[in-house]
């Protein structure tokens, strides 16, 4: 079935670079460096030596991978490392975490043939793939050389895993291959054993994610960007929204709005290459609608309504400055992002009803009251209004969502002292 896989993979290679094309459209950086998708043009200082390859996909998994890399970097006589993504945004935040202390180039393609020109050029002698990533040929590869493959931080979604079943003559020899799977939750770790990853191979160590911290500056950016847009207003983050769901938070606003003319909302779009569609949306919705980059031609000022957050790697600081958080990708079917930021921060945390890549820690949450999930916009209008009203009722919620984290914190060192042991 992996040859026919790969036979398959191959003859759909000129779609895949396509597709790179079209995205371009929006994103031109994704027609950049496309040779490294098949294992090309990878950079010269790097041939031969051996290196600790680490795949972490886009943004998110970047971000949950930082300080497991960030410690083993930390270690007496570091291994060299290289870091792939798929984006160009995980590949600009590999470059802002980590600049020329790793080596950094996009994942090749799950092609054989790829990836034995990747491998020739970096001699992984360790691999460590971030969360879902599963390539039955990289996989393969790393069982052909000898070289242990860890899956950490691995979460598998019931949805996922029903897709996975559909294709069991080739994933089950995939899930089988790991020779470490540092699983999430007892979920994950059910579901992931009933793909095929091995007893021995299968440990439940908890979520890096619990052990996230956001930094003094971090803090202190937050706090500032709260003066600027009025320190006495109830502002709200809207935090990587998806297509679908800018329209529904602008609506919450207005809602809100009606009780609170000078709520704010901090609308936060995932994808960089939608900042300027989100902010024509909301000028056209709002009179004062802003975007935090400073520009002679967008100055940033306390009289905005709805202000675009169109900057990288600053949602920590983002939501230091609000009041109350809002997650995306949950009002729209993609799953949800990562609920405990702003729950690191101390702030009230809201998402909608799809949150299916975080059910467990949702679930939990939720039982727990550090998490309100709204299944429409009423419910979220009413939240926002509740904390509008009451500080008291502010401190409260987050107070419950950092107490949910503090509890849980911990998976991080778990996960290095077993990635240490593999080097």
């Amino acid at each position: 079935m992996r040859t026919i896989y790969s036979a398959i993979l191959t003859l759909c290679a000129p779609l895949l670079l396509l597709r790179l094309w079209l995205k371009g459209r929006k994103a031109p950086a994704y027609r950049h460096r496309w040779q490294e998708r098949f294992g090309a043009n990878l950079p010269a200082s790097a041939v031969g030596k051996s290196h600790v390859w680490f795949h972490t996909v886009s943004v998110g998994e970047t971000i949950a991978a930082a300080p497991i890399i960030e410690a083993i970097l930390a270690t007496p006589n570091p291994p060299r490392v290289v870091v792939t993504t798929m984006t160009p945004t995980g590949s600009d935040r590999v470059k802002a975490l980590y600049g020329d202390r790793v080596e950094h180039v996009y994942c090749p393609w799950d092609l054989p043939w790829a990836i034995a020109l990747f491998w020739r050029h970096f001699n992984p002698a360790l691999v460590v793939m971030m969360e879902t990533e599963v390539w039955p040929n990289i996989i393969a590869k790393s069982k052909a050389k000898g070289v242990q493959i860890i899956l950490a931080n691995a979460r598998m979604s019931e949805k996922s895993a029903k897709g996975y079943e559909k294709i069991s003559s080739l994933s089950k020899n995939a899930f089988a291959g790991f020779d470490l799977v540092l699983a999430q939750s007892k979920d994950d770790a059910r579901r992931l054993k009933r793909l095929g990853v091995t007893e021995a191979a299968l440990k439940t160590v908890g979520s890096v994610k619990f052990d996230v911290m956001a930094t003094a500056d971090q803090i202190n950016q937050g706090l500032d960007l709260k003066s600027i847009l009025g320190g006495e207003r109830f502002v709200w983050v809207a935090a990587s929204t998806h297509k679908g769901e800018d329209e529904v938070m602008l609506r919450v606003h207005r809602s809100l709005q009606e009780y609170y003319p000078s709520a704010l909302l901090l609308i936060v779009p995932r994808h960089p290459e939608r900042f300027n569609d989100v902010l024509e949306l909301a000028q056209r919705e709002s009179n004062a609608c802003l975007r935090t980059s400073l520009t002679a031609d967008h100055p940033l000022d306390g009289n905005a309504s709805v202000v675009v957050g169109d900057t990288m790697g600053e949602m920590m600081s983002f939501f230091a400055a609000g009041d109350a958080a809002v997650i995306g990708g949950s009002f729209v079917p993609h799953g949800g992002h990562n609920v405990l930021e702003p729950a690191a921060l101390g702030k009230p945390v809201a998402s909608g009803p799809y949150v299916h890549n975080f059910q467990a820690i949702c679930d939990e949450m939720n039982e727990q009251q550090a998490l309100t999930i709204c299944d429409d916009e009423a419910p979220l209008v009413r939240w926002l209004a509740e904390l509008a009203e009451s500080p008291k009722a502010r401190d409260a919620a987050g107070s419950a969502s950092l107490d949910f984290l503090e509890a849980r914190r911990g998976s991080l060192k778990r996960q290095v002292d077993y990635i240490k042991s593999g080097l």
